[in-house]
């Protein structure tokens, strides 16, 4: 920081003051009143003193900031086209701000050394003692919402003096408003598969397999009203939707009453219906939406059915499965799984395989085994162990010793 700043915001007088009070209480106990009370009155005109000291240091700092000028004589702070404001650190008190801050905050230029914090509401400086240059999100001041860059100057010759910290706001507000317009409006592809169709319909007449579809369809259609989603029926058992992500919270919000509407069709013989609802969402076009969606209704088979599965690009959310399946649909269907590995497999540019902390031989054979199956599918995987202490290490020495596993085995640090 330039040594003039830093000179114009030192605390004057102050330690001189206290040492002249603590003379001033040790003369009155030793029966000096006289000298106690010179001293006294002394004390408080230094006070006085350094507060109007101090006062002035601040209004020249101000005058030092408001015509701070680039090589060229031109002003850089004043005339800047964005509100800005100079701030002391860490307490964010407002030392000087432009036209544009006062502004936006409705402050008067009279209102200075209030704390930031105070004007704007849920503004903290802790990014910019953290060294960032940009405030982490946006800011709403009034009804315009904000991104506040900073710069955090600090003293080079002293670690006490006062550190100021200049800040920017660039209004955004429209900007904003269309990413926010545009990831509500994101679409979202859904599937929903009526799990046990065939269990619901077999051995039944025509005339009761339509009425148990119409049942269905009303079903479905009840609870897509009122999404502006475009449902079509594409198999006798698969239903196809198209949404805007702005409705998907409206759905996760009501725990997908879908999967009790449907539960609550039950043919002659007591079976209920059940279905699976995958959903994709945030894929880089329709086809992997619809990819995702088919995925995780892959995964909902693999658990049983009757629930809801979203799949986004990084992760699974689950919701539902609460009904008592037979041992027929709680078994794991193998298959199901293993191609939804694979796709998974397919889809990374690189896997990394974990076992449980202290790996034991179950551990490590899954680990190898899905190595292989990277393997298989194209892909380097690389399987994370602690190569010192585990309950595998002859298994582990004799892979190492393998060709095939050259540089498959790496540590957590690495």
């Amino acid at each position: 920081m330039n040594k003039h700043v830093s000179k114009l915001l030192q605390p004057g007088v102050f330690w001189y003051c206290l040492v002249l009070l603590a003379f001033a209480v040790a003369a009155a106990l030793l029966d000096q009143y006289y000298l106690a009370a010179g001293e006294l009155i002394v004390t408080v005109i230094a006070m006085v003193v350094s507060r109007l000291l101090f006062i002035r240091r601040r209004n020249a700092l101000m005058q030092y900031v408001q015509s701070a000028t680039d090589a060229e004589g031109i002003s850089v702070h004043a005339g800047s086209p964005f509100p800005m404001a100079v701030i002391r650190l860490p307490e964010g008190e407002i030392i000087w701000g432009n036209d544009g801050f006062y502004a936006i905050t409705g402050l008067s230029d009279g209102c200075r050394y209030q704390t930031l914090e105070s004007v704007v509401p849920g503004f903290t400086t802790g990014w910019l003692r953290e060294g960032r240059n940009e405030l982490p999100g946006d800011q709403l001041i009034g009804t315009r919402r904000y991104r506040i860059y900073g710069n955090y100057v600090r003293s080079e010759d002293d670690a006490t003096t006062v550190r100021l910290a200049t800040i920017f706001f660039a209004d955004m507000t429209e900007m904003f408003n269309v990413r926010d317009e545009f990831l509500r409006t994101r679409p979202i592809t859904a599937v929903i598969l009526i799990d046990n169709y065939d269990e619901l319909m077999s051995n039944l007449p025509d005339s009761t397999i339509s009425k148990l579809d119409a049942q269905i369809n009303e079903a479905v259609s009840g609870w897509v009203t009122g999404l502006h989603a475009l449902c079509r029926k594409i198999e006798r058992n698969r239903y196809l939707l198209l949404f805007e992500s702005k409705d998907l919270s409206r759905l996760q919000e009501g725990k997908f009453s879908i999967l009790d509407a449907i539960r609550a069709v039950t043919n002659p013989a007591g079976v209920n219906a059940t279905i699976s609802l995958g959903i994709g969402k945030d894929g880089s076009s329709f086809e992997e939406n619809y990819s995702f969606a088919n995925l995780s209704i892959e995964m909902a088979l693999s658990r049983g059915g009757d629930q809801a599965v979203i799949k986004d690009r990084y992760n699974f959310t689950f919701y539902g499965g609460r009904t008592k399946e037979t041992e027929r649909r709680t078994r794991v269907k193998s298959r199901v799984v293993a191609g939804s590995l694979s796709e998974l497999i397919s889809q990374s540019s690189k896997v990394f395989v974990m076992g449980h902390k202290m790996a034991d031989l179950d551990a490590l054979g899954a680990a190898v085994g899905i190595s292989c199956l990277c393997r298989k599918r194209g892909k380097t995987a690389q399987i994370v162990i602690d190569l010192e202490k585990n309950a595998s290490q002859s298994l582990l020495a004799e892979l190492k010793a393998s060709n095939d596993f050259s540089g498959v085995f790496v540590s957590c640090e690495d």
